[in-house]
């Protein structure tokens, strides 16, 4: 499991929640756990689905709004 990426299956939904404060900003380490769970969740066979999301307020510092 990713440090700043976390995976839950919730039903058949792979839910991938990015957890970097402040802003979850897309630094190295959240690529490669976002990579490293999105290849978990596509490996999973319970998965039909993959949903993204940012703890606080923010999905992510570079999308420019949240």
């Amino acid at each position: 499991m990713s440090d700043v990426v976390g995976y839950e299956l919730e039903g058949q939904v792979a839910v991938l929640t990015i957890d970097n404060p402040p802003v979850n900003a897309l630094g190295i380490a959240v690529r490669e756990g976002l990579m490293t769970q999105i290849e978990r969740a596509v490996a999973d066979s319970a998965a039909a689905a993959i949903v993204i999301l940012g703890r606080g307020p923010y999905l992510s510092g570079w999308c420019g709004y949240s």
